[in-house]
């Protein structure tokens, strides 16, 4: 890289702007290639815990309303991205399902770089994630099309949740 190309970024980053500039490291192809199982399915679907409707007054509730008391109401599901932060951010693209309620999954191991800085501009998001262990963020659902960038605290490494 020359002299002029980082010349560019230290004075973007010094006039505070944000700017976009990744470049691969020997750190980031060990991550990758130890995560390569996540970079390939990070997106799973769980079921959230929710409570039950308060109780019924029986003596005014009308057939429509009145439940059997087995009856288990329904469990609305999340969608949990996973993401490795240690160098950059594994995997760099993730593909999840839009209208749906999302659970970001940072996780570290030994993390001590600005990766461990988790900014999500466009939700007034900022998180500072420990060294090691998993941290979970809440989103909320994203209209389809729209994507999420998540950028590390010098705005150096990224990464893209496309929700489709």
């Amino acid at each position: 890289m020359n002299s002029t190309t980082l010349s560019i970024v230290a004075v973007g980053l010094l006039i505070g702007g944000v700017i976009l500039y990744t470049r691969p490291s020997a750190s980031t192809s060990a991550v990758q290639n130890t995560v390569a199982v996540a970079a390939t399915n990070n997106v799973t679907t769980e079921n959230v815990p929710t409570q039950r409707d308060a109780p019924i007054d029986v003596g005014t509730a009308t057939a429509a309303k009145t439940a059997p008391d087995n009856a288990a109401a329904p469990k609305p599901k999340q969608q949990v991205v996973e993401i490795m932060a240690k160098g950059g951010y594994t995997p760099k693209i993730s593909e999840a399902k839009a209208g749906m309620p999302t659970v970001l999954r940072m996780k570290t191991q030994s993390t001590y770089d600005c990766t461990s800085s988790v900014n999500i501009t466009s939700l007034n998001i900022r998180k500072i994630l420990p060294p090691d262990g998993a941290t979970d963020i809440a989103l909320p659902p994203q209209k389809p099309g729209s994507s999420l960038t998540i950028l590390c605290g010098m705005g150096m490494y990224n990464s893209v949740i496309n929700f489709n």
